[in-house]
């Protein structure tokens, strides 16, 4: 009778443990964003902030070596008729206007600017910037400097 209830004992107590287990899960954690420089004969170019390796990006930069030509693609910001990009890096801002598009989680918002635009500037030279389309606006983490060095410089005329 002893083993009977000792074995039912364990077994309730081990039933409970996993449904406790079960009642603590986390979600997983979220997909880690990295800033990613391409250079692709032809297409010029291609700085990203976002998951690596996938679609699942926040900012995009594209240019053709030495035209001074940037062109700007923020990801899934909602924003008005006419939206306004904001670029940002220390106290140095600057708004351009902008052209929205469907996207996936609201609107990708796109605007062409120069490599000599003082924010990519302030960019090159600390790694940091914010992006925004209206009231939203988001401090990426740093780039390493040969990242956002290397970019706005193959971009300048």
């Amino acid at each position: 009778m002893r083993r009977r209830t000792a074995i039912s004992l364990v077994a309730v107590l081990g039933l409970s443990a996993c449904a406790h287990a079960i009642d603590n899960v986390e979600a997983p954690p979220p997909v880690a964003m990295a800033w990613g420089l391409n250079h692709v004969e032809g297409e010029g170019a291609k700085l990203a902030y976002g998951a690596p390796g996938s679609d699942n990006l926040i900012l995009m930069m594209t240019c053709q070596p030495r035209s001074d030509e940037v062109a700007v693609t923020l990801v899934g910001f909602e924003a008005d008729a006419h939206p306004k990009v904001t670029l940002g890096s220390g106290r140095i801002s600057t708004r351009i206007q902008a052209e929205r598009t469907p996207g996936m989680g609201g609107y990708d918002v796109s605007a062409n600017t120069r490599a000599t635009n003082t924010a990519l500037r302030r960019f090159a030279e600390t790694g940091e910037l914010i992006v925004g389309v209206g009231a939203r606006k988001v401090a990426l983490p740093p780039a390493e400097l040969s990242v956002s060095g290397g970019f706005v410089r193959s971009c300048g005329a």
